[in-house]
């Protein structure tokens, strides 16, 4: 019984920290209600895990994070390489800037789907599906707690852990045993 009140807390909680996190950023063009839904393309209200650490605010994480993306060609949004240059991922290399802002052209949405605190310097995670939608995975936008050091991790990632709502892992799967 303990168990389910926890979980009862946690999703609480999670429902409150979107809820504020959608009214205060003031989001427009989400129709959706439901910050769980996963299986439509369209962004539900960004969902907010947050450990509370004193850096950044998690509006503002996903404020910096959007326009990172934004600034770095990943959307349909215009982008001006001299004012922001482009940040390389992992293996990414090209001698002309033009033709890494053409292969990243619209391949991730503009608005964040969700955020989360994560590791012991509470470094945030910014969600965003990607174009054409992959079922629970998404791109990341990795940053420490006072939002400096912007970067797309260079992996995906599973949307239900930004969400909060991965389940908990087993024996088996912390020591890679099968």
């Amino acid at each position: 019984m303990k168990l389910y009140h926890i979980l009862l807390y946690s999703l609480l909680s999670i429902g409150l920290l979107a809820f504020a996190c959608n009214n205060s950023s003031k989001r427009k063009g989400d129709t959706s209600t439901n910050a769980t839904e996963t299986t439509t393309v369209q962004s539900p209200p960004p969902t907010v895990s947050s450990k509370g650490s004193g850096g950044i605010s998690a509006v503002k994480a996903l404020q910096q994070a959007e326009a990172f993306v934004a600034a770095q060609g990943y959307t349909d949004a215009a982008v001006d390489y001299q004012q922001h240059p482009i940040t390389y991922e992992k293996g990414e290399f090209a001698t002309d800037t033009s033709s890494i802002l053409e292969f990243r052209k619209n391949t991730l949405e503009s608005k964040a789907m969700g955020a989360r605190q994560y590791g012991k310097n509470f470094s945030w995670a910014v969600g965003f599906r990607q174009i054409p939608y992959e079922n629970n995975t998404v791109r990341v936008v990795v940053m420490d707690s006072l939002g400096k050091n912007m970067k797309i991790a260079p992996q995906n990632m599973r949307e239900d852990w930004i969400m909060g709502l991965e389940a908990q892992p087993s024996k088996d799967d912390e020591t890679g045993d099968e």
